[in-house]
């Protein structure tokens, strides 16, 4: 599970704009986050999410997650980096896809009248 403030770090690591181990500055770490927020609001009208808005993100999201935020036009504008938009196609796919599947899902029972 990641906070949002680690989603914000990852975001510009993995734009380039930060090192490992180099810390994000407050006003950037703000904008990701704000971005984050409207990025769970979207989830959140489409049911697709099933954890809070403020709670940790669950790791099996993360990775899709930042790359999402990371792809952003709005970000990557303020930071001056190009959309990727094969990581942002394949972030959304990705994403899709694991929030479609259902842990306690069970097998369909087929009924013949």
């Amino acid at each position: 599970m990641a906070t949002k403030a680690e989603i914000a770090t990852k975001c510009v690591q993995l734009m380039g704009v930060l090192q490992a181990g180099q810390t994000i500055n407050s006003d950037d770490s703000t904008l990701i986050q704000d971005a984050y927020d409207s990025l769970y609001l979207n989830l959140q009208a489409d049911h697709s999410v099933d954890w809070g808005p403020d709670d940790d993100i669950p790791q099996q999201f993360e990775n899709q997650i930042t790359m999402l935020l990371a792809n952003q036009s709005n970000i990557c504008k303020a930071f001056g980096v190009p959309v990727d938009y094969n990581d942002l196609a394949l972030a959304q796919k990705t994403l899709k896809k694991s929030l479609s599947i259902d842990d306690n899902a069970q097998p369909a029972r087929v009924q013949n009248f």
